[in-house]
């Protein structure tokens, strides 16, 4: 696993298994975690198709623009399903709210599906911004339990 850490603009400190340092992109080898002093975001890769976005506490847009790009890189092999799992956060600011929905809305026609957990009534309040503001009606899905995400999960990942 690589952990990447917002250093300045642009930069990430690195770590992973018998290196570190500074590199100015991120690296596209999954998975990646952003860790951040209020949130940390990980991306994996469970299937070829299927890409996972665990995010854990308030999302105020520390890590910037780094996770979409991470996303549009892992798009370039072919279109997936996205999930995201936002059980463990309370809240995410309304301009990161609005960089996903934009994003999601120019990147949509390579989605199969995406697939959303929200931690709080606040993150699925936001989530049906997110979805009018995308158009993204018979794309999105808010799963009400874990369960129902990881079977949702599990189904998408099987070859």
């Amino acid at each position: 696993t690589t952990v990447l850490a917002p250093r300045q603009s642009g930069q990430f400190r690195f770590t992973t298994p018998g290196r570190s340092g500074t590199i100015r992109r991120a690296m596209t080898q999954l998975p990646v975690t952003l860790e951040g002093q209020h949130a940390t975001l990980r991306l994996s890769r469970p299937a070829t198709s299927v890409l996972l976005v665990e995010i854990n506490g308030h999302d105020a847009g520390e890590h910037g623009e780094q996770p979409l790009r991470l996303l549009q890189e892992a798009l370039r092999s072919g279109p997936a399903y996205l999930f995201v799992d936002a059980r463990h956060t309370r809240a995410a600011s309304t301009e990161v709210s609005h960089q996903w929905a934009q994003w999601l809305s120019a990147h949509r026609e390579r989605l199969l599906g995406l697939h959303m957990l929200p931690g709080s009534w606040f993150v699925q309040l936001t989530l049906e911004f997110v979805r009018r503001y995308a158009r993204l009606d018979g794309l999105m899905h808010v799963h009400g339990s874990p369960t129902e995400f990881e079977v949702a999960l599990r189904q998408a990942s099987e070859p």
